[in-house]
């Protein structure tokens, strides 16, 4: 197959080109890398760390929401809750779609369950406070109606019995005092729920009995029997709405003390479980990002030296032929130009180089042809020259002869033109 110069220079020219067009697709594809990981970083680990961070933040919401109503009551707390029961809401559904590890979906599953539990919890306490409040409302209006019981009850009997005492004044006055003590020990339970409270009622209302039971003793007037009867029925319903008030309270604080351990609970599981695992991921990403930025400089690197080396091959194999034909014609034409025309210029390559080397060689050969053929007619035309010398020299001599006679015996009557 012939190859031309400008083919070898195309090859040449193609082969650099595969050899750019290689080292550019394993670039293109480095470069790809660092993105991809650079992307996952930007758009999956840094996400991820502000959607947790978001869901710190909201469970710090809906802990001031729950906690601000049951103190205040306030609706716009209300608000609040759900306002940030949809923002959690909304940062859960994210999360599922940044998750890719098996911890991040386990995580998900886990705080999926747990915020349905935790809305439950918030609204029950929320229902709750409501109830007590009301609860507390109706106690306070018992606790009003039974006060104002004991005071008329006490007073009609005090003005209307004879046989009215001091000592039954006073049995009177600490049962109503009893009264006030239960109630307001009902309160105090009501506001801080303590156990203290809650012996206070007890030790309040067991005092009412006993004085309610030395007044009984006392001997009573029909009026006073009907008293005590209206009393003991008030008492009976104010102190029955008190410990429901105190039931509703125990329920409300068991919320919410369940409301602070799910809190806490939550904060754990975000703070050292999940945020620590994708910090994790993060400085891997980070780590795999300098790792590929490392190996695409080394691979590049590389990939330079290995294009230079080819490339200087190339054109080495390309040009070295090139320059021995080219040398070989140089050298050959000198020896022509010396004579030598039995030298041959003998060139490997099959290209014009190798066409003008031919043709070189032809022309020497034709020169040598044609000098011998020369030289074969002169040898020639010396013989027909010597061969007529030959001929033309022996009339010569004899003519000379007969001149020379002449001359020696005429010579004195022969004018100077038959002389000469």
């Amino acid at each position: 197959m012939k190859l031309t110069i400008a083919k070898k220079l195309w090859s040449s020219f193609g082969v650099l080109i595969a050899v750019l067009t290689i080292c550019g697709v394993i670039a293109y594809w480095q470069i790809h890398g660092i993105n991809r990981v650079i992307e996952q970083f930007v758009e999956v680990r840094e996400p991820l760390q502000e959607i947790i961070l978001e869901m710190e933040i909201n469970m710090g919401n809906t802990s001031r929401a729950v906690m601000g109503y049951a103190m205040e009551r306030d609706p716009s707390h209300v608000k609040w809750l759900h306002d940030s029961e949809n923002k959690f809401e909304d940062l859960v559904s994210d999360f599922s779609e940044l998750a890719e590890t098996e911890e991040e979906k386990r995580f998900h599953r886990e705080v999926s369950l747990f915020f349905a539990e935790f809305r439950k919890l918030c609204h029950d306490i929320v229902a709750l406070v409501n109830e007590q409040h009301d609860a507390q409302r109706v106690f306070r209006e018992a606790t009003r109606g039974i006060n104002e019981s004991i005071g008329k009850a006490l007073e009609r009997a005090t003005h209307k019995s004879p046989g009215w005492t001091k000592a039954k004044g006073e049995v009177a006055l600490n049962m109503q005092i009893c009264s006030h003590e239960v109630f307001a020990a009902i309160e105090r339970y009501l506001v801080q729920h303590t156990g203290f409270q809650r012996e206070e009622v007890k030790s309040a209302e067991q005092a009412f009995r006993e004085f309610r039971k030395m007044y009984s003793n006392t001997g009573l007037s029909d009026e006073e029997s009907h008293a005590i009867r209206l009393i003991d029925r008030d008492y009976n319903h104010a102190i029955k709405v008190g410990y429901d008030s105190m039931a509703v309270t125990d329920q409300l604080y068991g919320k919410l003390d369940r409301f602070r351990d799910d809190l806490t609970k939550m904060d754990k599981a975000l703070n050292e479980d999940i945020q620590p695992l994708i910090h994790a991921d993060t400085v891997r990403a980070a780590e795999d990002s300098r790792r590929s930025v490392s190996i695409a400089s080394a691979i590049t690197l590389t990939m330079v030296i290995s294009a230079l080396i080819i490339m200087g091959l190339v054109t080495w194999i390309t040009t070295k032929g090139i320059i021995a034909s080219v040398r070989r014609l140089k050298e050959g034409s000198e020896e022509f130009g010396r004579g030598a025309l039995d030298h041959e210029i003998y060139v490997r390559t099959k290209d014009e180089l190798s066409e003008l080397a031919t043709a070189f060689n032809q022309m020497a050969e034709k020169r040598k042809k044609a000098e011998d053929e020369l030289k074969e007619s002169s040898e020639k035309i010396k013989l027909f020259a010597y061969s007529v010398s030959h001929d033309l020299k022996s009339p010569t001599m004899g003519i000379y002869g007969l001149t020379r006679l002449l001359h020696k015996n005429y010579g004195d009557i022969l004018g100077e033109k038959g002389k000469t």
